[in-house]
């Protein structure tokens, strides 16, 4: 005789692993919410990951195919349907570039917004005006789309607290012709956020990048070499890390692994 001790056999495990699987199966996506973080103030990562950072403003949503429908041929001779259009997964709007801080965007004026109807879609609307960190730009029918693939995707509002400051930080880069450079924290000044070299208007030398939540900024949390707009010899900090901090250092060891 089995000694009835709260063990369930595997065979009495199956009906419940059996109907949680068909639970979630039934609950599908949707139940799964979209979080995002990002570094709340100018992140050098994502600028150097992104292939265009811009302000802009929408001025429209594109109009959406309409759906074939049947057309009759004959008096009581009606034609087959058409099949439907597939369905959308994007939405498309006219935008204006107001500010361009890095990249190219000559003859570029449409926005494309993808994973419609995912837990993590996100969308603007006509008027809205943002700066975006671009990392996709795609070609349908001749026209060129930037992307935006999900809600996690960097972009800023005029009213998010550091805009200014994040705006400011990136006027610094587009200008920066010669000798060091220095991003402040916009909350704390005198307090170094990160530290290059360029040359000739080219990032150039070491270059650092300070914890934004260690407020003794002891030393770096990264170091790497500048040679050619390339990133090289890095070298992470060894030091005790806050749990914010860890999250943004693994973040940034994947951005540069390029995975």
């Amino acid at each position: 005789m089995r000694q009835n001790n709260g063990y369930l056999h595997p065979k009495g495990m199956r009906l419940p692993i059996f109907i949680f699987i068909i639970f979630a199966l039934l609950i599908g996506t949707r139940a799964w919410a979209c979080t995002c973080s990002s570094i709340p103030g100018f992140d050098y990562f994502v600028y150097n990951a992104a292939l265009i950072v811009v302000e802009l403003e929408v001025l429209e949503k594109l109009p959406e195919p309409v759906v074939a429908t049947s057309v009759p041929s004959e008096l009581n001779s009606p034609a087959p349907p058409k099949p439907p259009m597939p369905p959308r997964y994007h939405e498309d709007f006219r935008i204006k570039p107001l500010r361009l801080f890095k990249g190219d965007i000559e003859n570029v004026n449409l926005l494309r917004t993808l994973n419609r109807n995912s837990s993590c879609y996100w969308a603007p609307e006509p008027g809205d005006r943002f700066l975006l960190y671009v990392e996709r730009i795609v070609t349908d029918d001749e026209a060129s789309y930037l992307i935006i693939s999900d809600a996690c995707q960097r972009h800023l509002s005029p009213a998010y607290e550091y805009y200014q400051s994040e705006t400011a930080a990136l006027q610094q880069l587009q200008a920066a012709a010669n000798g060091p450079f220095v991003i402040e924290d916009p909350a704390v000044g005198n307090r170094p956020l990160l530290k290059g070299r360029f040359r000739k208007g080219k990032p150039v030398g070491r270059w650092s990048v300070y914890d934004l939540y260690d407020p003794s900024n002891s030393e770096p949390l990264v170091q790497f070499r500048m040679r050619s707009e390339r990133m090289s010899k890095m070298r992470w900090t060894k030091k005790k890390l806050l749990s914010a901090s860890q999250h943004y250092v693994v973040s940034w060891r994947y951005r540069n692994l390029g995975l």
